[in-house]
């Protein structure tokens, strides 16, 4: 997961694949691949926060794919379909996975 020396260097933070419709109903192959651009940083952190009084046997993390693309919406027919040389797109992707990506839980 090694992110390009042309691009900053470092590793991928996210790399997602997979296919969607364009404007005109073709199916297209994208790749969102996330990661240090430039030397700026695109990474996001996170704190969940567990009951300390409870003990766990197990803890999940879910992610929600669907919301990294919505709120603002991550348009690919504006954006392209590989985004790891956009700094607009890196952006879009970043602010994105602020809210609603993630969530933990445990039993």
């Amino acid at each position: 997961m090694l992110w390009p020396i042309t691009l900053g260097g470092g590793y991928h933070y996210m790399k997602l694949e997979g296919r969607y419709l364009d404007n005109y109903g073709e199916q297209k192959f994208y790749n969102t691949h996330t990661g240090g651009l430039y030397g700026n940083d695109y990474s996001v952190n996170y704190t969940f926060d567990l009951n300390t009084t409870e003990t766990y046997s197990k803890i999940y993390i879910d992610m929600n794919i669907n919301n990294i693309y919505n709120d603002p919406v991550y348009d690919f027919n504006y954006y392209g379909s590989a985004i790891m040389s956009s700094e607009e797109a890196q952006s879009v992707i970043q602010v994105n996975m602020l809210e609603d990506v993630f969530s933990v839980s445990g039993n």
